[in-house]
């Protein structure tokens, strides 16, 4: 039996030989499981695109955030299950300003606060952030920004599912938000996303911009988490 690290040949051609053998053009999933303790630049330089990365590592350490930037330009849909909170955001949002389709943090069962700078840096064109802590007047202040235009134009959903209970009069405050009955339904269509084409929006809260722009504000609990789904309409 060969180990990785004997192995009669390089790994990188032997990854080359058994993505030719199954005609691999495509890896639906990658994981960051442990810290690499090799150079991991050759054999992701032999790795085909990827559906979507998931880190299950501390991007503030070093080593672990070279090997997620080097796998970044082969996907362009990454999730992030921190185990606690980052000692170093900064490392954090060097992924959130990543020109990604999709971006998620699972953060269930750990102490994990998000701040409304990583919002406001995300750049992907939907972005789920489950199970982290976010002020109330976060979100209040996420949606006046984006009120004044000074928000990611990219953004087409946006997902806070969070354990604790916001008021709803706090987060629309100052807003001008409409209240759509539940009886209303529209279909709100995702232009670029690879996992749905349209989704059913049931009433919600409607924001309008003076430049016309719209977005809703649909909030629910189907579960044990409260969930703050904002739409971009374009």
């Amino acid at each position: 039996m060969w180990s990785w690290n004997n192995l009669p040949i390089s790994t990188s051609e032997l990854l080359n030989k058994t993505f030719d053998v199954f005609h691999c053009k495509l890896i639906d999933q990658v994981h960051l499981m442990d810290t690499p303790q090799y150079n991991m630049s050759l054999i992701i330089a032999t790795l085909p695109n990827i559906k979507k990365v998931s880190s299950f590592l501390d991007i503030t350490n070093e080593i672990n955030s070279r090997a997620l930037k080097a796998l970044l330009p082969k996907t362009s849909r990454v999730t992030l299950y921190p185990e606690a909170e980052y000692n170093n955001p900064e490392k954090l949002q060097e992924t959130l300003i990543e020109n990604l389709d999709y971006i998620e943090i699972i953060a269930f069962g750990r102490d994990f606060r998000l701040n409304l700078d990583d919002v406001l840096i995300t750049n992907a064109t939907e972005a789920y952030f489950y199970g982290v802590s976010l002020r109330e007047q976060d979100l209040n202040r996420l949606l006046k920004l984006w009120i004044t235009g000074k928000f990611n134009t990219r953004m087409e959903h946006l997902r806070f599912a969070l354990q604790e209970e916001f008021n709803r009069d706090n987060i629309l405050n100052g807003l001008n938000a409409i209240e759509l009955p539940r009886t209303t339904t529209r279909t709100f269509e995702f232009p670029t996303s690879q996992t749905i084409s349209s989704k059913t929006i049931y009433g919600g809260h409607d924001i309008r911009r003076g430049d016309g722009d719209l977005i809703t504000v649909d909030i629910l609990r189907p579960g044990t988490l409260y969930v703050y789904d904002i739409y971009f309409w374009s």
